[in-house]
Parts: C-alpha cells; structure tokens; sequence
C-alpha cells in the first residue's frame, strides 16, 4: 500500500485498501474491514471501472450485515446495483467499438470462493444470521448472463468447472486474499480453450481476440 502511496497510483490504493479489508472481513474483524472498505470506495469509484466500485459496495454491504445494521447494508447493496446498470451499458460501448475494430470482446466471469464452496457460503449465512437457504452464490452469474446475453456478448462462466473441481481440490482458493491458487488457474486455461474450440469463428484470422476478464462477480 506504501508503496503505491509513494508512485501515486490510486486506482491500486484502493485495490490494496480492499484487499486488507477482505482480510479482516475473513478474521472476522468487521469494524477493522469496514474501515478499509471505507478508504477504498472512493479511490475505486475514481478509478473509472465501475464493476471495481461495485465490489467495495458490495463488501461495505456484507460487512454491515455481519455488525447487524440492515439498514444501511440494503442501502450499499442498492449503489451497487446502480453499478452494476452503469457497468452494462459500458460493456455494451466496449463490444460495439471492438465490433468496429474486428476484435472479438469475450467476457469471463470469476466467482468468490462462496459461491464454489458450500462450506464458505454456509459460514458466510452464519456470519450474517442468515438462513443460507437465503443466500444463492449463483445468483451473481446469472444476472451476468442475463446482461452478456441480451447484448450477445460470449461469456465463459468459471463457476460450474471450478465448483464441480471444488470436491476434489479445496485449496482453489488462498485463504485470506481470495485470490485463485494455481490450480484454480490451470481449470480457467483449460475452459478457456474448451470455449474457443466450441467456438472457432472466433478463432478466424479476421479476428484479433481478446479475453476481457469481468471483476471477481460479488455474491
């Protein structure tokens, strides 16, 4: 975070701030997570991307579930559906200008570990005295779909291959940061090429190809 203080890069302050708050939010230390997340929003907000936004709103959201303010968890959830309205019609600017250019957008939809994990989303429904028959880990994808669909955008979905590897390999994820370990990158590769062999019009020499990895879908 220092670092990226000292080279004046905000958009990677707010990355960084984030990710120290998807730490404490996993120690469960929410006051500590909620300050971070805090920090982070509004450099995140700067930053253009409004999916990155989006995900800080959605982590302020979960944090104030779990310290019992409903309240004002429903109002962070609400900004970052308004979000996720703006993120689409950017989605739909970026096609229509690489349609233009001849290159192919393909979106790829990384989800959060409790989406793949039972166990996580269970401890998450815990967490928040939720039932967990409440809360849907998929739910995110499905409205990405939904998007990517009506604008007829491809879109490789990472959640089916990594939760059906989920039984099998429970380290896909690092613990705290979230982030995928090498395995969970090895399955990516291997849907990815599984895709554009389904799909060789967009292997066609016309097409200059570019995977546009969408941010971590919230859940």
């Amino acid at each position: 975070l220092q670092i990226q203080r000292d080279v004046g890069n905000e958009n990677n302050q707010g990355l960084c701030l984030n990710n120290i708050g998807n730490i404490y939010l996993a120690k469960g230390q929410y006051s500590d997570a909620l300050t971070y997340f805090e920090r982070a929003f509004p450099l995140r907000e700067k930053s253009g991307n409004p999916t990155e936004a989006a995900e800080t709103l959605h982590n302020l959201a979960e944090t104030s579930a779990k310290m019992g303010d409903f309240t004002e968890s429903l109002n962070y959830y609400l900004r970052s559906l308004d979000l996720w309205r703006k993120a689409e019609e950017l989605l739909s600017e970026m096609d229509e200008r690489l349609r233009a250019e001849g290159v192919a957008l393909v979106v790829v939809a990384i989800p959060d570990r409790i989406s793949v994990y039972d166990a996580w989303l269970e401890r998450a429904a815990q967490q928040g005295s939720v039932p967990v028959t409440e809360l849907d880990g998929a739910a995110p994808h499905r409205v990405l779909a939904d998007v990517c669909r009506r604008r007829d955008i491809p879109l490789i979905d990472m959640l089916p291959a990594l939760r059906d590897a989920a039984a099998a390999n429970p380290e896909l994820y690092f613990r705290y940061d979230g982030h995928w370990t090498a395995a969970a990158h090895k399955i990516a590769t291997q849907e990815i090429f599984r895709f554009l062999e389904v799909h060789p019009q967009l292997k066609r020499s016309h097409w200059r190809t570019r995977l546009a990895p969408a941010a971590r879908v919230p859940s």
